[in-house]
C-alpha cells in the first residue's frame, strides 16, 4: 500500500523536476540566442510633416555569447550583414563579458538538467527506494538544495554581469557618452540637421530575457 508520504514526495519530486526541466531548457535555448541590441536608424521628415517620415538607412549590432552580428540596411529589402567570433573582434573589454555569461549559462543548463533527471526519476517508487536506501532522505534533500543553489547563482551571474556592457561600450569606444555608454536600456531621437532624425534604440534582447525567466523556476523547484 502506497502511503501518504509517498504520494506527497512523488508529487513533490515530479513538480520539481518539471520546473528544472523547464528551466535547463531555458538556459540552453538563451545560448545561441543574441543577448543584447543596438540599432541606429536615420530618417527623414520635414518640420511640417513630422509624422510622416522617410527611410533612409539602418545598422543594428547584435551581441550574442559567441560573437558579434552587423546588419546594415540601406533600404528595407537590402540588408547586409557579417558576423565575427569575440576570439577575432578585437574587442577586449566586450569579449570576457559575455565569455562569462556564456560559463555561467552552460553551467546553469548541466545543473538544472541534473536536477530535473534526479527528481523525475525519484518519481519512481523502485527507483527512489534502492537511491534512498544508499543515500538517505536528508543526503537528498540537501544535494538538491546545494545544487539549485549553484544553478541559481549561476544564472544570475550570466544575466546581471551582463550589465557591465554600459563601462564596456564607453572603454571601446572613447567620446562616447550617450546610449548604450549610458544606461543599460533605453531610446532617443536626435536631430543631425536637414531633417534628418537618428533614432537609437538598445537592450538587452532574447537571450538574457530567457536566463531572467529561468530563475524563478530554479527557486521554485528547489
Amino acid at each position: 500500500m502506497v502511503q501518504p508520504m509517498d504520494n506527497k514526495f512523488k508529487r513533490h519530486a515530479c513538480f520539481s523536476g518539471t520546473l528544472f526541466l523547464v528551466s535547463a531548457a531555458l538556459f540552453a535555448a538563451a545560448a545561441p540566442l543574441p543577448w543584447y541590441t543596438f540599432t541606429i536608424q536615420y530618417v527623414s521628415s520635414t518640420s511640417s510633416l513630422p509624422a510622416q517620415s522617410t527611410f533612409l538607412n539602418s545598422s543594428t549590432v547584435t551581441y550574442d555569447l559567441k560573437g558579434l552580428t552587423v546588419r546594415s540596411e540601406v533600404s528595407p529589402d537590402d540588408p547586409t550583414s557579417f558576423s565575427t567570433e569575440w576570439a577575432n573582434a578585437g574587442l577586449n573589454a566586450l569579449h570576457p563579458i559575455f565569455e562569462v555569461s556564456f560559463g555561467f549559462t552552460v553551467l546553469g543548463a548541466i545543473l538544472s538538467g541534473i536536477i530535473a533527471v534526479a527528481s523525475l526519476v525519484m518519481v519512481d517508487i523502485g527507483c527512489r527506494s534502492k537511491i534512498l536506501q544508499y543515500s538517505g532522505r536528508k543526503f537528498m534533500r540537501v544535494f538538491i538544495v546545494i545544487i539549485s543553489f549553484v544553478a541559481f547563482i549561476s544564472g544570475a551571474i550570466a544575466s546581471f554581469y551582463l550589465l557591465a556592457i554600459t563601462s564596456a561600450l564607453q572603454e571601446e569606444t572613447p567620446g562616447c557618452f550617450n546610449g548604450p555608454c549610458l544606461t543599460f536600456v533605453g531610446s532617443q531621437q536626435l536631430d543631425t540637421g536637414n531633417d534628418i532624425h537618428e533614432n537609437q534604440v538598445w537592450g538587452p534582447d532574447a537571450g538574457w530575457y530567457l536566463v531572467i525567466a529561468a530563475l524563478p523556476m530554479v527557486l521554485l523547484g528547489t
